[in-house]
């Protein structure tokens, strides 16, 4: 699922099922995440559309691909991602609920000409909700399982020290607060002279609750970012900083195995869409030869399924098109047609 500039010069969001793509909107727009409700079999989409006339954008969500939005259209927001959930609302079998809640980014407007990021969520009648003080970014997707306590979980970054430093976040926490921010968090990087960013979150389904994260973080003295993983806010690095490396998901399979993909460098200028397995064995999915990222994985017993996209050969000085994709156990199966740039950046699997 993502967005298919399928109009020369024009991007629109476009959700993919089994291969055939429906175009989501008409305009200039872009879908981050999808979510498919297993008991109605509603679909769910997450982006942005444009305010006509104007810079900003609409935090959107389709469903069953009828355009709805989330904020009032005087901001530049954006949904990032969508969870479902079903809860119990009395005794009787059919005394239940559903709760659908996305996760993004909003401006925020404190006065003086000041225009801040904030990560807030929505219910689904448009209610926000602050994850966190601005300045503040929610960047990740939502979690499987999404409530600790009834509340959403969502990560992103915040402002360090300095303007120009942030730190990984994971919003709430039920066990950590920092002093001096409004809400509690989890902090994954020291954000003073470097950066950090929590872009995708797991929470595992079990009476532990145990929470992973992934992303990217800067050690200080070095130039790159390394791929991170965090388990119960304790990073490992997947990659040794010798290279540009992000993480962009993560999937836990059975015995708490972690599979994470992304995008490393391995050659100068050119990243490379990868997968790290439980061990920390990377697997290329693409070549050296051209850009490629892995936005989304999803893992089951031995099948591993990743999206994402890989630019095609273009003479020099031309613009890169990308062609999205999915990759089944390492082979690539190719969404768009590669004469319009495409990408895909999240999907759904019903194993």
């Amino acid at each position: 699922m993502n967005y298919d500039p399928s109009v020369l010069n024009q991007t629109s969001a476009t959700l993919w099922k089994n291969g055939t793509a429906t175009r989501l909107s008409n305009l200039p727009s872009a879908a981050y995440a999808v979510a498919v409700d297993g008991s109605t079999g509603d679909v769910f989409v997450v982006g942005s559309t444009p305010v006509i006339g104007t810079n900003d954008t609409y935090a959107t969500y389709w469903l069953n691909g009828v355009e709805h939005h989330l904020t009032d259209g005087f901001s530049y927001a954006s949904a990032t991602s969508v969870d479902i959930e079903y809860f119990k609302t009395g005794p009787g079998d059919h005394d239940v609920t559903r709760r659908v809640t996305f996760a993004g980014t909003d401006q925020y407007f404190p006065g003086g000409g000041v225009e801040l990021w904030r990560a807030v969520s929505w219910d689904e009648d448009g209610t926000k909700h602050n994850f966190a003080q601005a300045p503040s970014q929610c960047t990740g997707h939502f979690l499987p399982v999404n409530n600790i306590n009834g509340n959403p979980i969502a990560c992103g970054n915040m402002e360090g020290q300095s303007p120009s430093s942030a730190f990984a976040a994971i919003w709430p926490d039920p066990h950590l607060s920092y002093p001096g921010f409004g809400q509690p968090k989890v902090g994954l990087s020291p954000g003073s002279i470097i950066n950090g960013m929590a872009l995708a979150l797991y929470l595992q389904p079990d009476t532990l609750y145990k929470l992973y994260a992934c992303g990217k973080d800067k050690i200080p003295g070095e130039t790159n970012f390394r791929a991170t993983f965090w388990n119960e806010g304790t990073p490992t690095y997947l990659t040794d900083g010798s290279n540009y490396a992000v993480a962009e998901d993560i999937d836990v399979a059975m015995e708490n195995k972690a599979y994470i993909c992304g995008e490393e460098q391995f050659t100068q200028g050119k990243s490379t869409a990868v997968y790290w397995k439980p061990d920390g064995t990377v697997v290329k999915l693409s070549d050296d030869a051209n850009n490629a990222l892995a936005t989304n994985i999803s893992v089951s017993k031995n099948t591993v399924l990743v999206c994402g996209y890989e630019a095609a050969p273009t003479g020099a000085g031309l613009p890169q098109i990308f062609t999205a994709k999915y990759w089944k156990n390492g082979v690539a199966v190719n969404l768009s047609d590669g004469i319009h740039s495409a990408t895909a950046n999240g999907m759904a699997v019903k194993w």
